[in-house]
């Protein structure tokens, strides 16, 4: 019994040592081992390349979770904070990309922006949930409403 016992040992040893020098090498290159073992897309670093995919994915995934309304919060003040920056007079306003300051984060990150961002602005969620069904009902409206500047 007692051989058996170290033999166990040994092998969660021997398992040990290679996930240690797994997680050394990831780190070694410069890659986050955390993120490896993180399933699930919320965990996933946003690119510019990938953000639309994710993003489709999470709304999908989560239509009736308030994580999908922090994380809308987050979004919204991150892509209005990027427009801040923007020459628009400049003749290369093509190029504008507005989701650029939520690349390099996760879902879950924008998640936690999203909630303390709201207690930062003393925001309620459903104050916020509130305004976007308000924005919703109002845009849906009829276009009576509508005041268009270049109409001639």
């Amino acid at each position: 019994m007692k051989k058996f016992l170290s033999f166990i040992l040994f092998i969660i040893a021997v398992i040990a040592a290679i996930f240690a020098g797994w997680f050394a090498g990831m780190k070694w290159r410069g890659d986050d081992p955390m993120a490896v073992l993180a399933i699930g897309i919320e965990n996933k670093k946003l690119t510019k390349e990938n953000f639309k995919e994710i993003t489709e994915e999470f709304a999908e995934k989560n239509k009736e979770s308030d994580n999908l309304y922090y994380y809308t919060y987050s979004a919204l003040y991150y892509s209005l904070k990027s427009m801040e920056n923007i020459d628009w007079y400049s003749d290369d306003t093509e190029n504008i990309d507005t989701n650029s300051n939520m690349y390099g984060k996760t879902i879950n990150e924008l998640i936690q922006d999203g909630k303390n961002l709201m207690k930062a602005n003393h925001t309620t969620l459903q104050e916020f949930k509130d305004s976007l069904n308000e924005l919703s009902t109002t845009s849906t409206n009829n276009d009576d409403d509508i005041i268009y500047l270049n109409q001639e």
